[in-house]
């Protein structure tokens, strides 16, 4: 009995996860539909340029904090913050470039859940949706990762997702294929100042 009953959680699991993953690919897809015939009116090599000597001399940077304590990091002033609904996007925070960089983050509860359990259940939710996600298991801020990544028409999809203290995070990232090398490099240093909580005095250092 107990086994049958933990055989439905695990159903679940994967449905849930199943849902999750199909959300994130439409979603993918709207993002390179929407960027990738848009005619542009800012200069963006040179957003480009002043992000990436911004990073470089760490200047006119935005730091952001998680309001529950569960991440921080920062990103350039040009940066601009979002945080939709989760029946538009299921995130907590969006943020996006001049130059149609976007970068998503989600932190979720995870339980008891294991990196082996999560990278099993990866691979598990690419063989149900015959989509190749280039699963990869890689080292991030010193910890195991898995990275995954999705190349669309107009666009690149990475996502990194690792475990911290019982909360899974997942960094996605958006990157048009026209500048791909420059925004990667921005990109790669804003993740070098990506910081998992909890902090002192956070909601969740309380918990």
């Amino acid at each position: 009995m107990k086994r049958k009953k933990a055989d439905r959680g695990t159903k679940t699991v994967i449905r849930v996860a199943l849902m999750v993953f199909a959300l994130l690919t439409l979603l993918a897809f709207g993002y390179d539909l929407k960027y990738g015939g848009r005619q542009k009116k800012l200069p963006e090599k040179e957003s480009l340029g002043q992000d990436l000597a911004a990073i470089l001399l760490n200047e006119n940077q935005r730091e952001y904090r998680d309001p529950d304590g569960r991440f921080s990091l920062s990103v350039p002033m040009s940066w601009t913050p979002e945080h939709p609904s989760k029946q538009d996007r299921p995130y907590d925070v969006v943020f996006t470039s001049p130059y149609d960089c976007d970068l998503s983050l989600i932190v979720s509860p995870i339980g008891d859940k294991t990196f082996a359990s999560l990278l099993h259940d990866l691979w598990g939710i690419q063989d149900q949706v015959g989509i190749n996600m280039n699963i990869e298991e890689i080292t991030f801020r010193d910890r195991p990762a898995i990275r995954r990544e999705i190349t669309l028409h107009y666009s690149k999809i990475i996502v990194i997702d690792f475990i911290q203290d019982g909360w899974a995070h997942e960094i996605q990232l958006a990157i048009p294929h026209r500048h791909v090398e420059q925004s990667s490099a921005i990109l790669e240093m804003i993740l070098d100042r990506y910081q998992p909580g909890p902090f002192e005095g956070s909601v969740l250092e309380k918990q």
